[in-house]
């Protein structure tokens, strides 16, 4: 295991070679923040959806439809960007 000391020193090394480090870390930060949101927008609206469908609330079950549609793709888009993102940084810092 590294110590902190090891661990800081690999963290400066590369934040030496990456092209503005602080815009990188912010969206890395950013888009980090974001997917973790997606597990429990995707809970809250699995429950609605369900709570719906047990009432028998047609106008509500596809209003939650709808909601659960848009978490699903909201959660695909903000993967798809931190993979990207990732990959980019791993990408460049390859090139240096």
């Amino acid at each position: 295991m590294k110590t902190r000391v090891a661990i800081t020193g690999d963290l400066r090394r590369v934040t030496a070679m990456i092209e503005s480090p602080v815009r990188t870390y912010l969206l890395l930060g950013f888009l980090l923040l974001a997917e973790s949101l997606c597990p429990a927008l995707e809970a809250f609206a699995m429950k609605g959806f369900v709570d719906a469908f047990v009432d028998l609330n047609a106008p509500l079950l596809g209003r939650t439809a709808l909601f659960y549609l848009g978490v699903m793709v909201y959660g695909a888009v903000i993967a798809g960007a931190g993979v990207s993102a990732r990959v980019r940084l791993v990408e460049d810092l390859a090139r240096r």
